[in-house]
């Protein structure tokens, strides 16, 4: 039974995790395609595409470090022992 709990907490983890990283990958996926787009279809204003979206890349980015380094500073926390009273 501990062991089905504990692989059911693994799963919610993983779940979450998962959706941490997806939140900022979609933002820099849109702002690259939509740079890729105004190179083929504008290259006029690449240049104010280009500090726009590589902004927006750069923030994401900072966000998907962020949770990095989170999820690094949660794997030093000393794990629990269990002990009878």
């Amino acid at each position: 039974m501990l062991r089905g709990q504990r692989l059911e907490a693994w799963a919610e983890m993983a779940r979450i995790i998962a959706h941490e990283i997806k939140n900022p990958l979609t933002p820099i996926r849109l702002s690259t395609e939509h740079l890729q787009q105004v190179w083929r279809q504008a290259p006029d204003r690449v240049g104010e595409v280009i500090d726009r979206c590589a902004g927006n890349i750069l923030l994401h980015v900072e966000e998907l470090r962020q949770i990095a380094s989170e999820f690094s500073i949660y794997s030093r926390i000393p794990h629990a022992s269990l002990e009878q009273a």
